[in-house]
């Protein structure tokens, strides 16, 4: 599978939580094992994660609690 173009669109789209699973992935033999819907739903669920942080790391900073 070419990976780079791949990775180059996820970053492109702005889906950086998934092109970073995605890496992460390809560096885990295990994951290979998995059913394919497993493995998107794995990528699907770190972009989901990453947009939450984004969003209340932003919405602390504007609060600016002590």
């Amino acid at each position: 599978m070419r990976m780079h173009p791949t990775l180059q669109k996820l970053e492109q789209m702005r889906l950086h939580g998934m092109a970073h699973a995605l890496r992460d992935q390809r560096t885990q033999p295990e994951m290979e094992q998995l059913p394919f819907m497993d493995r998107l739903g794995l990528l699907v669920d770190h972009e989901e994660i990453v947009r939450y942080n984004k969003r209340l790391r932003s919405r602390l900073r504007r609060a600016r609690l002590r």
